[in-house]
């Protein structure tokens, strides 16, 4: 018996020019542990914005390499934050309570991933990385890992 060829979801990346980039939208929204989060107040570094859902078998891979950004780039200002759409919360809220260091916003219907307008996530995982000034800088379809995110980070740093 043939076995049929695995579809693998390509990964795809699109880096923005600073000259280009758009800000990131006034995010206010609920956490999964029920507090209120503004990205405002994320921190004033690069921000690594992840899309993700508790059913989606490569949000599940990316997630050590997502708490691996959170301990390397803490002492640079680096944040990162996830969005969790799709999803019923307590599967959402089980799933990023054993598997994440960061917070998550709880966006069931999609209404922050729809704030990011045409910057936002076309699937689920999807990242953003935000710079410095809030900015959409990089944005990643697809599993992300530590090797993929840091090159990006480590050039968000270095911009003046």
């Amino acid at each position: 018996m043939r076995t049929p060829p695995r579809q693998h979801r390509q990964r795809s990346r699109r880096r923005v020019p600073a000259g280009e980039r758009q800000p990131a939208p006034d995010i206010v929204g609920e956490t999964l542990s029920g507090e209120t989060l503004a990205l405002a107040d994320v921190g004033d570094g690069p921000v690594v914005v992840n899309f993700w859902a508790s059913w989606c078998g490569p949000c599940r891979q990316e997630a050590p390499h997502l708490n691996a950004v959170v301990e390397a780039y803490a002492d640079e200002g680096v944040r990162v934050v996830g969005v969790n759409g799709r999803d019923d919360l307590a599967p959402a809220r089980t799933f990023a309570r054993g598997n994440f260091t960061f917070p998550s916003w709880y966006d069931p219907d999609q209404t922050i991933a729809a704030q990011f307008g045409s910057a936002g996530p076309v699937g689920m995982p999807s990242t953003i990385l935000l710079d410095r000034d809030g900015r959409v800088a990089v944005r990643f379809f697809g599993a992300v890992s530590g090797a993929t995110l840091a090159p990006r980070i480590d050039a968000l740093l270095e911009e003046a």
